[in-house]
């Protein structure tokens, strides 16, 4: 009878251990492929991001419970037929468990049609934002851990109706995705709350000349009241630069920017030009909360600079991978388990508390005031 129980117990021991076994992480090394641009005219945007999500892999000492972590980035170009050969090397030759990227509009398009079709490979946009990502174009393995290009403007379309009192306004955009979204959220909040008119234009994504639109916007000026930048990168430069130099400062009195022309990494580009800028976003470089002083300073010793926006959106990324391996101990090799558990995750980045309005006025010294639910960057 005793050597009966001592056979159960030590069944029961060894299906215990089993058990445990089998939820045990099974894999040697967890392998996160990044994707973006890392050269060209959107060099900021993919970079960006690849600095936010080293500096919060750090964080973790590159590895999960013990379990190295291995990164393996590619550099799109901003060119989407690249993109989707880059993604294809992530999963066939690298075999990554997931992928975190990419960082422009088209290519988040592009990229949730790969997902779609590539459905065993978890995917967590980088800065990428149009609304079709996750909405009509959605799919299940693709993740938005971030923002939308409509999301963070409509208020600011709200504010220059009913703030500045702005009738007609003209938007001169990037003709792609993202800067369409960013369109779209801004018509819809100016036009219902008082607006009465938008006139868009758009140019080539790549695009530096704006001699013909600049001669353009000085014949519309006695009709509208303002003029919105809706464009990122090298060509915020140039449109500022010949904006100046065409005198239309001093012929409409005010120019806007969407999200991406205010940005850290674009302020240093600007100088001056960017004095008197209003945009809007979700994230402001002087956020007090002890976090984003942190997450700040850590970056500034790694990399030499302050983040922006986008570096913050790769950071965010990898401690929303983190939660959903910790729910599911670090069974990345199952990638249906993985994917279920990276959209339950809920995270609230402490980097992007309160964050709603930004008014810029000196492009180096800064300090916060609150006005109602504004925030705003101000002259310190």
């Amino acid at each position: 009878m005793k050597r009966k129980k001592w056979i159960v117990a030590i069944t029961a021991i060894f299906f215990f251990i089993g058990s445990m076994a089998g939820t045990a992480a099974a894999v040697d090394e967890i392998r996160i492929g990044t994707i973006g641009p890392i050269t060209g005219w959107a060099t900021i945007f993919g970079q960006g991001c690849l600095n936010g999500i080293k500096l919060a892999l750090d964080e973790y000492n590159n590895e999960f419970n013990g379990i190295p972590i291995r990164v393996f980035s590619e550099d799109t170009k901003a060119d989407v037929e690249v993109m989707r050969t880059k993604l294809d090397s992530l999963k066939n030759r690298d075999k990554v468990h997931l992928i975190i990227g990419p960082s422009l509009g088209h290519e988040g398009m592009a990229a949730v049609d790969w997902g779609a079709r590539n459905p065993q490979v978890p995917m967590l946009i980088g800065y990428s934002a149009p609304e079709d990502i996750t909405m009509r174009k959605a799919t299940n393995s693709v993740i938005r851990p971030g923002w939308t290009g409509a999301q963070v403007i409509f208020n600011f379309g709200q504010y220059c109706a009913k703030e500045l009192g702005y009738k007609k306004i003209i938007i001169v955009g990037q003709d792609y995705s993202y800067p369409w979204d960013q369109a779209a959220g801004f018509i819809r909040g100016f036009l219902e709350n008082g607006g009465e008119k938008v006139e868009r234009i758009w140019h080539p994504v790549e695009a530096v000349d704006f001699s013909s639109i600049m001669a353009k916007l000085m014949g519309m000026s006695r009709e509208y009241d303002a003029v919105l930048n809706n464009s990122g990168g090298a060509q915020v430069v140039a449109f500022f630069k010949q904006w100046k130099q065409f005198g239309l400062d001093k012929v409409y009195p005010q120019i806007l920017g969407q999200a991406n022309v205010p940005i850290v990494s674009m302020l240093s580009e600007l100088g001056d030009s960017a004095l008197g800028v209003y945009s809007s976003l979700h994230y402001y470089d002087g956020n007090p909360s002890q976090a984003n002083q942190m997450f700040r300073e850590n970056f500034k010793k790694k990399y030499g600079h302050y983040p922006d926006v986008i570096a913050v959106q790769g950071y965010d990324a990898v401690h929303v991978a983190f939660k959903a391996m910790k729910a599911i101990n670090g069974q990345v090799d199952n990638p249906e388990k993985f994917i279920a558990a990276l959209r339950k995750v809920q995270l609230v980045s402490p980097n992007l508390h309160g964050a709603r309005f930004i008014s810029i006025h000196s492009p180096t010294r800064y300090r916060i005031s609150t006005s109602n639910k504004w925030l705003k960057r101000t002259a310190g």
